[in-house]
């Protein structure tokens, strides 16, 4: 009789659950917050359908309520049957969430003690709610089609089997590295020290790096900022370019930097923008300026040196560090001295004396990087402007009448106009709900009040609330301002100025994802099948009539529903994986007819698979698949 039961189930399609009781369950979306007390929304699955573009990903949950704390979860992806050998279960990973930190407790408070970390294995704890989140990652050369499988549920009360499908779209996102948005998180080596209580770029330093690095990789990285002096506002020192005394001058070092440029040359490969920090808002009104650059002490340990603020008595100084680390971004990270911009961004700007300098050090940089309030272009040459405001279109005729700049216009070393990208401040901080990051990417490349975006910018990687040592030795409070009288932005943490913002965690290895982290991988993928939507609208206008409803159903639901859009309160409830996939699944379907009829389809083929050659090899001679 069991097995006819067990027959009768497995005909019926409905999920079996063997064990001594049978424990709730429900599916959903992957950006859905950990609640321990929770129990089965309406909203809720019975299967879990994961739709990606051929090189994409899309996650989702399994989450099991038992009647006691959950000691033991598992589970296991079935074989998947759809066209044969396409896709394999193997393609899905397998991992868990947890709101546990990751790390041994520290004197100060736990950073993401509240926030839903995946993690590779399960972590027992007092709830009796315990969450399997999947990932499908389908590689290039995938079918588009829907695979079906199972995964089964273990946990100490039973186990279930849920069925699941993954849906392929037609649509194959090319390298991160070619995307038409631009991503630009912050990322502090500085940073990681501090937190590990590692000796910098030592090779237990060089190992969390490299969990950041890859997860720079996963998401798409092309404006790489390097500080130069020890309190910049991404991050206090040691920084990577060090300095020795030789006379009555100093020479740079550049080991340190070189060794990073290799590790984001292989995860993320060309960077289209490197902002050169050699500047601080300190120095505006400064009667006698100082700086502090970073040194090797008596002890081999890294600390600061202060040293004149006067550019022009250092001249031959500054000329090497704009040359060596030129010279090394052009190596590594295919960027020419037009894509050098010097920084950073603040609401105080460099006078015009200091510009003059810069431009006889560095005559084919196009400008500085620039941050305004005002929405005007303030301080001498803003060539990379990071703007404050998120206000995006809310018709798509508004989205169509301003196209998108994909790449800043650059003749004989000047910036025609400013190249505009959002820090979405208005519209996310640490405090934002992780569905949100469905919207972002979408979001911020549209116009602004400024300019139109091409991306979004400052929204830190691993930037984890700690107090660190200001350069007078005295702590930081760990809230981004130095309580020392400089009004120096000195925390790493301040990288959305009023807000701190981080897709990460520390785990016991490095950064550990969050699932803002994923949400905002699957955001991503949205804006860039809405991009080449738009494009091809754009070349073929003929197509209008035909995509234009694929653009509105964007606007309604998908990265653009207006619940996840606001992200607030009790709205939430009504936010699924179908509302969102609702608009995405056409979205991507359409990008894939695009692809075809701008004939980019091959080569965006190309690109993928190059992208995954890169970062499986050693480092080597940067490539610009897409821009070339």
């Amino acid at each position: 009789m069991f097995l006819r039961i067990l027959l009768l189930t497995a005909l019926i399609g409905l999920p079996s659950m063997r064990g001594h009781s049978a424990p709730t369950w429900w599916t959903d979306y992957g950006a859905q917050e950990l609640t321990p007390s929770a129990s089965r929304p309406s909203k809720a699955g019975d299967s879990l359908t994961l739709l990606a573009p051929i090189n994409g990903v899309a996650s989702g949950q399994i989450a099991m309520q038992n009647s006691a704390p959950i000691k033991k979860l598992a589970a296991q992806v079935s074989e998947l049957s759809g066209k044969p050998g396409a896709l394999t279960a193997s393609a899905i990973k397998v991992r868990f969430l947890t709101n546990q930190s990751l790390v041994e407790e520290s004197a100060e408070p736990a950073p993401t003690a509240a926030l839903t970390t995946i993690t590779s294995a399960f972590i027992s704890t007092a709830s009796a709610l315990g969450v399997v989140y999947l990932t499908a990652e389908i590689p290039p050369g995938t079918a588009a089609g829907d695979y079906s499988g199972s995964v089964t549920v273990t946990s100490d009360e039973g186990e279930i089997a849920v069925p699941l499908t993954v849906r392929v779209a037609d649509f194959v996102m090319p390298a991160r590295s070619d995307l038409d948005l631009w991503i630009t998180l912050m990322q502090s080596p500085a940073q990681l020290a501090y937190f590990y209580k590692v000796a910098p770029y030592s090779e237990a330093h060089w190992k969390v790096i490299e969990a950041s690095t890859r997860l720079l990789g996963d998401m798409g990285h092309h404006v790489l900022f390097v500080p130069v002096l020890w309190h910049a506002n991404v991050g206090s020192g040691p920084q990577m370019i060090v300095f020795r005394r030789e006379g009555d001058s100093l020479k740079p070092d550049f080991s340190r930097l070189e060794r990073y440029f290799q590790k984001i040359a292989r995860e993320c490969g060309p960077q289209r923008l490197l902002v050169l920090g050699v500047w601080g808002r300190w120095l505006a009104n400064a009667e006698e300026p100082r700086v502090h650059l970073t040194r090797l002490g008596a002890d081999g340990g890294l600390e600061p040196l202060e040293w004149s603020g006067n550019y022009a008595a250092n001249e031959a100084m500054w000329r090497e560090v704009y040359d060596g680390v030129a010279a090394l971004a052009k190596k590594y990270l295919a960027v020419e001295p037009e894509q050098v911009v010097l920084g950073f961004a603040d609401d105080l700007h460099p006078s015009e004396e200091v510009d003059a300098f810069w431009q006889k050090i560095a005559p084919r940089s196009p400008g500085w990087d620039a941050w305004t309030h005002n929405y005007g272009a303030k301080g001498p040459r803003p060539a990379f402007f990071q703007i404050v405001d998120t206000a995006p279109p809310e018709s798509v005729q508004e989205l169509l009448a301003s196209p998108a700049p994909m790449e800043p216009v650059i003749e004989n070393g000047v910036a025609k106009a400013p190249f505009y990208i959002s820090s979405c401040r208005d519209i996310q901080n640490s405090r934002s709900p992780a569905v949100l990051y469905y919207s972002l990417p979408d979001l911020a490349t549209t116009p602004q009040k400024t300019g139109h975006s091409a991306g979004f910018s400052r929204i830190g990687l691993d930037f984890w609330k700690k107090p660190i040592p200001l350069v007078d030795g005295t702590i930081s409070e760990g809230d981004g301002y130095a309580r020392d009288g400089s009004d120096a932005r000195v925390h790493p943490a301040r990288v959305v100025r009023n807000y701190r913002g981080f897709l990460t965690a520390p785990g016991p290895d490095g950064a550990a994802p969050l699932i803002h982290f994923d949400a905002l991988r699957e955001g991503v993928q949205a804006a860039q099948a809405r991009l080449t939507v738009v494009r091809a609208i754009n070349a073929k206008p003929d197509l209008r009539a035909e995509l234009l409803p694929v653009l509105e159903l964007q606007m309604q639901s998908g990265a653009r529903h207006a619940v996840v859009k606001t992200a607030r309160g009790d709205a939430l409830a009504d936010v699924s994986l179908d509302t969102i996939q609702e608009g995405w699944e056409p979205l991507f379907n359409a990008a894939g007819r695009a692809q075809h009829l701008l004939g980019v389809r091959e080569r965006d083929e190309a690109s993928a698979k190059a992208e995954i050659a890169r970062r499986a090899g050693p480092v080597s001679s940067p490539e610009r698949s897409k821009s070339e």
